[in-house]
C-alpha cells in the first residue's frame, strides 16, 4: 500500500523524473498495445528499428525494439495514455512484489528492502519493461523459497514456481541466470521429506521436477531471441554483432578479460565517461538522472545490508548453498557483459561500456546470502525493524523532496 500511494505522488507530481530510456520505452509500448509485437527496421536506414507513429513517420527505437512484449503488459491497460499506463504499470509490479514478498517465507525482508531501493521504486512509476522484469524476477526467487520450506502441498508451489518460471523466460534474458538457484528449492535436511514425490526416491527425484520450471523458462526465451534475431538493439549492426559472435568462438577467453576489466575498470576511463558514471553508480544513488545525494541514500543502503546479514543469518546456508547464489550473480553479471560487448560500443576483450546499475535489481536479493556475516546479527528482530524502518523513512523523506522541487530552484 505504500509503495502504490508513494508511486501515485510521483507519476502525479514529480518535477525531477528518473525514467531510463523513458522515451523509447513508451514507443515500444505504445507498438505492442496497437497490435504489432515485433519492431520494423527502417525503410530509409536499415541500421533503425522501431515503428510508424499515428501520422505514418517512423520512430526508431533501437534499444528497447528487441523487448519480449510481456514486459509491456500494464501499458495494455493504459488505453494509450502515459499517466494510466504509468499508473497501470506500478499498479502490476507493486501487486506482484507485493505476492511474492508475502510468500517468501525467510526471505520477505530481503526481497521487501530489495523492492524498496531507490533504483528499483523508480522504475515502477513509468512504463519500461525494467519495472516487469524486476518484479518477475522477485516472484519467481519468492517461490523459490517458498518451494523450499513448503511441506504440505509442494506439488501446487512447484506449479506455482514453473508458472513464475515461465513469465520468468518473457522478460529479460539475463535474468534466466536466476534459474542457477532452482535447486534452492530442495528442502534443507531440517524440513521434513518432500511431499510431492514418494520418499524412496529422495533428493534425485526433487531435483529431476526442477527441470520442468527451467524448460518452462528456457524455451519462451529462446522463441523470442529467435524472433527478433534480425533487430540490432543497440549501436551496433547486425555484421558487427555477428562479427563479435565469430571473434567470441573463436577466443572464448577474451570474454573473461571483458568481465574482469568490468569489474575493475575506473568508471572515468570510458569512451562514454560522462554517460558511464551515471549509469554504473545506479544503484548507489537511485538513477541515472536523478542523482541523489548520500544524505538520503546510505540510510537505505545501510538498511538493506542489516536485513540482509539477518536474512542470511536466519536461513543459514550450507556452502554449496551460497555457492549456487554466488554462481547465479556471477553468470547474470557475465551475461549482461556478454549482451554489452554485443550491441554496445565496447570491443571483446576490453571494458563492457553501457553497463548499468538498474540491470542488477533482479539478482540483488541474492547477493547478500552469500556474504559472509562472521556471525552478526540482531538478537532483538523488533529493535532491527524499528532501526531499518527508520533508515527506510529518512531516504524516501529525502527522495520525495529531491524530486518535488522543481529543477529550476538553485
Amino acid at each position: 500500500m505504500f509503495t502504490l500511494i508513494y508511486g501515485v505522488l510521483f507519476i502525479m507530481f514529480d518535477k525531477a523524473p528518473a525514467q531510463n530510456d523513458g522515451a523509447n520505452q513508451w514507443l515500444r509500448a505504445l507498438q505492442v498495445a496497437s497490435g504489432q509485437i515485433r519492431a520494423i527496421p527502417n525503410p530509409a536506414d536499415p541500421s533503425q528499428f522501431g515503428g510508424l507513429d499515428a501520422a505514418g513517420h517512423f520512430q526508431p527505437f533501437n534499444n528497447t525494439a528487441a523487448y519480449s512484449p510481456f514486459l509491456y503488459f500494464p501499458s495494455l491497460l493504459g488505453t494509450g495514455n502515459y499517466m494510466t499506463a504509468s499508473i497501470m504499470t506500478l499498479v502490476s509490479c507493486a501487486l506482484i512484489t507485493g505476492f511474492a514478498i508475502a510468500i517468501s517465507a525467510e526471505l520477505s525482508s530481503l526481497l521487501a528492502i530489495s523492492a524498496l531501493l531507490p533504483t528499483a521504486f523508480l522504475s515502477y512509476v513509468f512504463p519500461t519493461a525494467d519495472a516487469v522484469t524486476n518484479a518477475i524476477a522477485f516472484l519467481f526467487i519468492g517461490f523459490v523459497f517458498m518451494l523450499r520450506r513448503s511441506t504440505r502441498h509442494r506439488h501446487w508451489v512447484l506449479l506455482g514456481l514453473t508458472i513464475a518460471a515461465f513469465f520468468l523466460g518473457c522478460t529479460k534474458p539475463t535474468s534466466l541466470a536466476l534459474l542457477i538457484i532452482l535447486p534452492l528449492g530442495i528442502a534443507p535436511h531440517t524440513v521434513a521429506p518432500s511431499a510431492i514425490t514418494p520418499p524412496a526416491k529422495g533428493k534425485a527425484a526433487e531435483y529431476a521436477a526442477l527441470a520442468f520450471p527451467a524448460l518452462c523458462a528456457v524455451i519462451p526465451a529462446l522463441l523470442w531471441q529467435h524472433a527478433v534475431r534480425m533487430i540490432a538493439p543497440g549501436a551496433k549492426s547486425l555484421s558487427k554483432m555477428s562479427g563479435i559472435s565469430h571473434q567470441l568462438m573463436a577466443h572464448p577467453w577474451l570474454l573473461v578479460r571483458t568481465i574482469i576489466k568490468s569489474l575493475v575498470n575506473p568508471l572515468n576511463h570510458s569512451v562514454e565517461s560522462v554517460d558511464n558514471i551515471g549509469r554504473n553508480v545506479e544503484l548507489a544513488v537511485g538513477s541515472q538522472d536523478t542523482m541523489l545525494p548520500l544524505t538520503i541514500m546510505a540510510p537505505i543502503l545501510l538498511a538493506f545490508v542489516l536485513v540482509g546479514l539477518q536474512t542470511a543469518h536466519q536461513l543459514n546456508l550450507r556452502v554449496p548453498e551460497k555457492l549456487t547464489a554466488f554462481a547465479s550473480v556471477a553468470v547474470f553479471f557475465s551475461l549482461i557483459c556478454l549482451a554489452m560487448i554485443l550491441i554496445w560500443v565496447g570491443k571483446l576483450g576490453g571494458y563492457a561500456e553501457g553497463m548499468q546499475g538498474r540491470y542488477f535489481v533482479p539478482c540483488l536479493p541474492l547477493v547478500m546470502l552469500f556474504m559472509p556475516t562472521a556471525g552478526m546479527h540482531a538478537q532483538d528482530s523488533a529493535r532491527l525493524n524499528r532501526i531499518v524502518a527508520a533508515l527506510i523513512a529518512i531516504t524516501y523523506i529525502g527522495m520525495f523532496v529531491a524530486h518535488m522541487i522543481p529543477a529550476n530552484i538553485h
